[in-house]
Parts: C-alpha cells; structure tokens; sequence
C-alpha cells in the first residue's frame, strides 16, 4: 500500500536537505531521555549524508528517500550519546515529508541494513559538490525497490521498534503458525446502529480518557469484534494505559506513527 512519487519529487527534497545542512551542518538538539526524566541539548554535527535505496539506483518513482547520515554528538566539550533520529531530523532537516533517515555510515546504521548502493552526497569538509553528486546519479528504468523476506509484515521496523533481527524472527514465528497477523486498512467509520450498555460504557470511558485519534478507532474495534463472532467477547475493559484495552482473552494495543502532517498510520 505504498504511495511511490515521481524521482523529481525526490529530488527536490534532497536539493533542501543539501542548502539547510550548507547553512547550518551543527545545531544543538534538545530530546528528553525516557529513562533518566532528563533533557538534552547535545551540539549534534552532520559530517556526511548518503542517498541509497531505490532513488540511488536510479528508480523512476519511489515510495520513500533513504538517507544515511553521519553524525556525532557533544555535551559540555565532550562527545556524547546522540539524540534519537527523529530529534536529529526535526531540527537539522525540518522533518522532510518522505525521507527516512538512518544514523550511521552504509556498512553500519540504524537500519541494521549495509547499503552497498550508497552513493556520498554532502560531506562536510573538503565541501563536496552535492550538484554534481545528484545529477551523477543516472535515472534507471529497471530499477526499483529490492524485496527483503521481511516485507511480509505490514509495518516498517521503526513502527513496531524491532531490530532486522527480531523482524527474521516474526517471519520465522509466522512460517510455523505460531504467530500471525492481518492488515487492514482503516477508513472512515460510523458508529454500529446499535449498540449494547457494555459497548455504550466503553465509548463514554474512552471518550474520557483517550485521545481524539483513538477516539476514531472506536468504530473499528467494535465493528471488527462483531463480524469475526470472536467466541472469547466478553466485557470491554479499558487498562490504565489508554492505549490498551481487553476484549475477553483478546488484547489490543493502539500504536500512532506520526508520517507527515497529513497522513497518520494506525
């Protein structure tokens, strides 16, 4: 269900990243570390940046651009531990809509992926020419997106916070029956034309205690426990954390995975 954009459209996005990293390649950004309830403000200095994937191999449309980038962090006068990507990207590429980012170099980066493909756009010093760097990457039209066994989970690993690792071992669950899943589009829904007093409690507490997002999955949950005649329903039951209810011996869990501003994966 990928949405894939003309290469230009890329293009253009790593044309940006390139003038805002020439203005300003260092920057100090601020993140909050969950386990220690403190934060952050480490001078993060970007020393170079790779295309790879698709667009450096030349594919005509893409469903995302793939950066690796080179980056190091310091505190105080002294190297420290770098803020999460998504903290890296916000303040020194402004969240570009369609880029991912890995921190790293292609033998070794986040991804857990080498990137033999890479090609070196940006570099810091010697200044490197990223006009030439881009056009010297010649559109393909055989090229495209590379299938990895893992493309049978139907969420990106940083969705489901997985290591390339862990997302072998789901495969490896599901080819033995141990494990499964189902991907189901989500749209607009209204509310079944009847519902019952446990199902009219479990709106009236979620509407208290849950974001206006989950809100909208309400729907969505109890149409998709009515039509599967689940023989576990039971009482809905909503835990402390509003992200996760109970449905009989079933549990669900609500992830948001913020894309761009316009789109919002559940």
């Amino acid at each position: 269900m990928e949405h894939r954009h003309p290469r230009s459209h890329f293009t253009r996005a790593l044309e940006k990243i390139c003038l805002r990293l020439d203005d300003a390649g260092a920057a100090p950004v601020q993140w909050k570390n969950r386990f220690l309830h403190r934060i952050h403000a480490p001078i993060v200095t970007v020393s170079n940046v790779w295309v790879v994937g698709s667009y450096a191999r030349g594919a005509l449309t893409c469903g995302d651009l793939d950066l690796v980038v080179d980056a190091t962090a310091v505190l105080n006068g002294s190297p420290t531990q770098l803020p999460p990507t998504s903290a890296i990207s916000r303040v020194l590429f402004k969240s570009p809509r369609d880029v991912r980012i890995s921190i790293g170099t292609p033998h070794q980066n986040t991804s857990g992926v080498p990137f033999p493909d890479a090609h070196l756009i940006w570099q810091a010093a010697p200044i490197k020419d990223w006009h030439s760097a881009i056009d010297a990457i010649r559109p393909d039209p055989n090229a495209g997106r590379l299938s990895r066994p893992t493309d049978l989970i139907p969420l990106r690993r940083e969705q489901i916070d997985c290591y390339d690792d862990q997302l072998e071992e789901l495969i490896a669950l599901k080819s033995t029956g141990i494990l499964d899943w189902e991907f189901i589009p989500v749209t607009d829904a209204a509310m079944p034309e009847s519902v019952t007093e446990d199902e009219t409690d479990f709106i009236r507490t979620t509407k208290l205690f849950c974001g206006q997002k989950t809100q909208k999955l309400l729907p969505h949950l109890l149409t998709l426990f009515r039509n599967r005649k689940i023989k576990s329903q039971e009482k809905w039951q909503r835990s402390y954390d509003k992200m996760k209810f109970r449905n009989g011996g079933c549990d669900i869990f609500i992830y948001w995975q913020a894309m761009h501003p316009d789109r919002t994966l559940e």
